[in-house]
């Protein structure tokens, strides 16, 4: 088994199972496989979506479609990789100050966690802490700022500023809802529905499509800190008091992610 193959792999151990199953198997036929196999949705936020705007160009994009063998699944990652560069680096050909965001070249893993936390109401700077989480800082010896190394057309790694990096999280943030606008629109309808129930300060109610109830109510909480002396020692807690008053924030930001969720379950 060559180990520089395997550590090419995205999950290593698991791939290593793999490896040495396929191994045992090669040796005796009757070999009994143990490896689960974990199943999952083609980013299920945008499938549910899809399926309640009977869109089915979009829903081919996310394999809700009947397929055959000779047709490979579609990967909607991959297929907004070249069009998310595209803009990126448009606006660096476009933008002097940026200019080096024109020799971006993001991969299919780097945009994945942005598209798909979508749903969650990812802000712009939790889009641009994805990619500080991911991937590797470095200092620049001129001024000692902090910048980010991202893949370039060029097939190295280009050196980034975090006001460079702010202008890709922005455009990343703002595009996937432009380049499918009937995402846009159920996106903005259930919001705007949250917005008017705000208003007339009652809960969101939905039923799923076997019939669960769903209620949606956050209430805003008061933070009383206490402190507790035992045994020459402090100890401080924070308890939260519900207000019956309704979290307006709260029930704007949960309204999508907990749609997704009921209807995943």
């Amino acid at each position: 088994m060559d180990p520089e193959f395997i550590l090419k792999a995205e999950n290593k151990f698991v791939f290593t199972a793999f490896c040495l199953s396929m191994r045992e198997l090669n040796k005796n036929h009757n070999y009994k496989i143990k490896i689960p196999v974990f199943l999952d949705a083609t980013c299920s936020w945008i499938q549910h979506l899809a399926d309640v705007r009977r869109d089915l160009h979009l829903a081919s994009e996310v394999n809700l479609v009947p397929q055959n063998d000779s047709i490979p699944p579609s990967d909607i990652y991959n297929t907004l990789r070249e069009p998310l560069n595209d803009r990126i680096r448009q606006f660096g050909r476009d933008n002097p100050l940026y200019s080096n965001l024109s020799l971006i070249n993001l991969s299919r893993n780097d945009l994945k966690p942005s598209i798909m936390t979508t749903t969650y109401n990812v802000t712009q700077r939790g889009v641009k802490d994805q990619f500080i989480t991911r991937l590797k800082m470095v200092k620049e010896n001129k001024n000692k700022n902090k910048n980010i190394l991202l893949p370039s057309i060029n097939g190295d790694n280009i050196s980034i500023s975090l006001p460079e990096l702010d202008k890709i999280a922005e455009i990343i943030h703002k595009a996937n809802f432009k380049i499918y606008p009937s995402l846009d629109v159920i996106y903005k309808y259930f919001i705007n529905m949250t917005k008017v129930l705000n208003k007339l300060e009652i809960p969101v109610i939905l039923f799923t499509p076997c019939g669960l109830e769903i209620i949606q109510n956050y209430y805003v909480s008061k933070q009383n800190k206490v402190a507790i002396n035992f045994a020459g020692k402090t100890k401080k807690m924070v308890i939260k008091e519900w207000i019956k008053k309704v979290d307006k924030n709260k029930q704007r930001g949960g309204i999508i992610p907990n749609i997704i969720h009921s209807l995943d379950a």
